[in-house]
């Protein structure tokens, strides 16, 4: 079965699941007792990685609530801030946002608005094969799925502490260290879905401005 699976399900739902169920047989160590019955050895290995599969899609949902907070923390959502000219100069500078919005209304109408043009430029974008688009995404989904694992673990690391007790030393240590890894994570998640934006936009335009499509 394993094998059956595909890379990305391992990156953006196997790995977080996994270590979402080790975090919490490990500060609930009653739960590690649960599927410790008179059961198989590989019923149990089988039940274990459906767990964690259900685990990361879990962690996959909650991200995807999460992705509108992840938008605030670093100044909005990355492919509004780029038609805008706002995504900054180490992604999109402003004049280079400008003349891909006025080649690209060209083609969608002048009263296309900025979200109609970046949507119908994916459209495009996304099957080239030249375009690093898809990877973005990927990587982008995987990171903000790794933020979303952190930020979990650091509230079971909380709820282990003031209820149950399990792990004492170093519980201030890990918090921060916790702490510091998502804001890392989630600052490198926001990364990816600026270069995804700017790949999209990059890449519709030279296509766009080949004449040979027709929107």
């Amino acid at each position: 079965m394993i094998e059956k699976l595909r890379l990305y399900d391992f990156l953006s739902g196997l790995i977080p699941g996994v270590l979402l169920v080790t975090a919490i047989s490990v500060l609930f160590p009653q739960t590690a007792t649960i599927l410790d019955i008179n059961l198989p050895r590989e019923f149990v290995v089988i039940s274990y990685l459906a767990v964690s599969m259900v685990a990361g899609l879990l962690i996959q949902t909650i991200g995807s609530l999460f992705e509108p907070t992840l938008f605030k923390m670093f100044g909005g959502k990355p492919s509004d801030l780029a038609l805008a000219g706002k995504l900054g100069d180490s992604y999109l500078p402003a004049e280079d946002a400008t003349r891909i919005k006025n080649t690209l209304l060209k083609y969608f109408g002048a009263d296309a608005s900025e979200r109609s043009i970046f949507l119908r430029s994916i459209s495009v974008v996304e099957s080239l094969d030249s375009s690093k688009a898809k990877d973005f995404n990927a990587q982008y989904a995987y990171l903000r799925s790794i933020a979303t694992l952190l930020i979990s673990i650091l509230t079971l690391l909380l709820l282990s502490h003031f209820f149950e007790s399990a792990i004492r030393n170093y519980f201030w240590l890990s918090t921060v260290i916790l702490a510091v890894l998502t804001l890392l994570f989630s600052w490198r998640a926001w990364q990816r879905g600026a270069y995804y934006a700017r790949e999209v936009l990059l890449m519709a335009e030279r296509e766009f401005s080949k004449e040979k499509i027709n929107p």
